[in-house]
């Protein structure tokens, strides 16, 4: 059979589009078609917040961007708001999304989230791989103060590795994120340590077994990010994963140790203290005390 000029035209036409295909799919040669919202356009903020167990969706710096499947499959990038959260702003018709995570050149998309209808929903928890569950953040006031507040309560949970506790080790909070690997990974001497970097306060508050409380005093308040401490009166040896005020006000109010460094995740506690405990029976709640220390 012999095949026309016409033919082979057309096979090269087929054999170009499925390519372009194979390309998309694999993730090789990922074209970026990022837009950006009309200025016209009334618009609605989307949140993504990575809910798995071990919070890896932030790892080897992965972008996350949102597929508006609704108004012709427009790609639009994602502003990461801490470890856990990023947003974007979206045309407010857009319905049906989809989450891809991809390699910071944008050329390999390394997870894909189907997330499907928001119906009125404005966040989506990625709870694995390529799965997760809509639900909402309720919009943020303009006025309100976006930063940890005297009387907010957070906990460190070292039940999940409890040799933190090994060595009669003190806990502490710091309300940065430096680590160690802002004093070239080498542990922190209380005493002469940049004191804008490190200013660790004691966590003696036990709640229960392995269980640490820090009641937000008002010289705390104003402060929107904070990590936990193990270490001597003199020295801080290990710190946990940061805990952000953004990821609080949805109700993460708990760090879970799970490693020696920079290991754990943040969840919601339903964790109780005594409001109305008065050990030094001084007449004041500790409470009380403890938010205007």
């Amino acid at each position: 059979m012999k095949i026309t000029q016409k033919s082979k035209d057309m096979i090269k036409r087929c054999m170009s589009v499925v390519l372009a295909l194979v390309m998309i799919v694999t993730g090789v040669g990922f074209v970026d078609f990022t837009k950006e919202v009309n200025a016209d356009t009334e618009t609605i903020t989307l949140y993504f917040i990575d809910n798995t167990a071990e919070k890896w969706v932030k790892n080897d710096d992965a972008v996350i961007q949102l597929v508006d499947n609704t108004n012709g499959h427009d790609y639009y990038d994602m502003v990461k708001v801490d470890d856990t959260t990023w947003s974007v702003s979206v045309p407010e018709s857009a319905y049906n999304i989809t989450f891809n995570r991809l390699n910071p050149s944008k050329s390999t998309q390394w997870n894909s989230w189907s997330a499907g209808g928001r119906d009125s929903n404005n966040v989506y928890y990625a709870d694995g791989a390529e799965y997760g569950h809509w639900d909402v953040i309720e919009s943020e006031d303009e006025n309100e103060e976006n930063y940890f507040h005297a009387g907010d309560i957070v906990y460190l949970d070292l039940n999940g590795f409890t040799a933190w506790e090994n060595d009669s080790a003190l806990m502490y909070i710091n309300f940065t994120d430096a680590s160690k690997e802002n004093n070239d990974g080498n542990d922190i001497n209380i005493a002469t340590a940049d004191s804008i970097l490190y200013n660790p306060f004691l966590t003696d508050y036990v709640e229960e077994n392995h269980v640490y409380a820090y009641i937000i005093t008002t010289d705390d308040e104003g402060k929107d990010i904070l990590r936990f401490w193990r270490g001597s009166a003199d020295n801080l040896w290990n710190a946990s994963i940061v805990l952000s005020y953004n990821e609080y006000k949805i109700g993460n109010n708990c760090i879970n140790v799970t490693g020696w460094d920079l290991s754990g995740y943040v969840s919601q506690k339903d964790y109780k203290i005594n409001l109305e405990a008065d050990k030094d029976n001084d007449g004041i709640a500790d409470y009380i005390e403890a938010v205007l220390a």
